[in-house]
């Protein structure tokens, strides 16, 4: 008996972009069912993987281990990549261990390592460019929630703020705004809670700090990536707030209402992939900019979202989970 085809897909290393490639990866699956499938990411995001439930075997290189990927990659011998990181470094081990089939989007220079590079269409969100990769124009590729979380129309929202957001200023709405958001969800008789990576900490005591202590729990820093799907596993009606951030993706990516806040950035192209949420987003002509800094100094695509419109549309996302 003839071993299955080795086939990879290298997933991209941050949280959000890891998320919106999962619809690729259960098409993948779908595709070549039968076949080993290996996906090669950061052990952090190795449970989300698993979670998934996809057929996929996870590989766990962070960027400084290409070195032992290629050792591997060389023993293992896969028929195919698929690419969702472009950079130079990440094409590099699949160029050099001969990896027949190497398809991508790959940048200027990183391209040239691929065999089957693919124009990006910036027309489309990310999760569906991704599937141009495979060239699956059918089929359901909507992944399963990453987790169950409990309803009861009897219990009071929990609001999970996630006021961090690693790109920079112009991504941040304000300690000042979600805690606003907060006052008022508290004011409705829901409970609130503050969360993020350890890099959120002082956003985070922010709100907190503005709400009360003993009113709102800061939980940033305190939960891995399986916690915090624990935690929302363990809490009724869950419903979140963030900014265009990873949290935002997981939090979708779980089964959890989402809103999620677009400062410098544009909704259409990196939305989440799957799941309840509502993208808001402020009309001014000068956004989407794509810069970490206002270019102007005024940030005007976070002061135009005003807190009471923003937990409207929480109470909207809340309204249509029940009904």
């Amino acid at each position: 008996m003839s071993a299955a085809t080795l086939r990879v897909v290298h997933f991209p290393f941050w949280l959000g972009d890891f998320i919106m490639a999962l619809p690729l990866a259960r098409a993948f699956a779908a595709k070549h069912a039968g076949d080993r499938l290996v996906g090669v990411l950061d052990a952090s995001l190795a449970p989300l993987l698993q979670r998934s439930g996809l057929p996929i075997e996870p590989w766990a290189f962070g960027k400084r281990q290409r070195r032992a990927l290629l050792t591997r990659l060389r023993r293992e011998r896969p028929a195919e990549v698929v690419l969702l990181t472009n950079s130079l470094g990440s094409i590099w081990p699949y160029f050099l261990a001969r990896v027949p089939e190497r398809r991508g989007f790959g940048s200027r220079f990183s391209r040239r390592l691929l065999t089957r590079p693919c124009a990006m269409d910036m027309n489309l969100p990310q999760g569906e460019r991704n599937l141009a990769l495979i060239e699956f124009p059918a089929g359901d590729s909507k992944p399963t929630p990453l987790a169950r979380v409990p309803v009861d129309r009897g219990t009071p929202p929990f609001l999970m703020i996630f006021p961090g957001a690693q790109y920079g200023p112009a991504k941040f709405w304000g300690a000042e705004r979600f805690a606003a958001v907060g006052q008022l969800a508290m004011e409705h008789g829901w409970q609130v809670g503050v969360f993020g990576s350890s890099g959120d900490a002082a956003e985070a005591k922010a709100v907190s700090g503005k709400l009360g202590h003993r009113r709102c729990v800061d939980y940033s820093g305190t939960l891995s990536l399986e916690g915090l799907l624990q935690f929302m596993e363990r809490t009724t009606n869950p419903i979140a707030l963030t900014n265009d951030s990873g949290a935002l993706h997981l939090c979708a990516a779980a089964g959890v209402p989402s809103a999620g806040l677009y400062l410098s950035t544009n909704a259409r192209r990196t939305p989440p992939a799957f799941g309840s949420f509502k993208l808001i987003e402020a009309d001014i002509e000068c956004r989407p900019c794509y810069r970490r800094q206002c270019p102007f100094g005024h940030y005007q695509c976070r002061e135009r979202l005003e807190p009471a419109r923003i937990f409207a549309e929480l109470e909207a996302l809340q309204a249509g989970r029940l009904s």
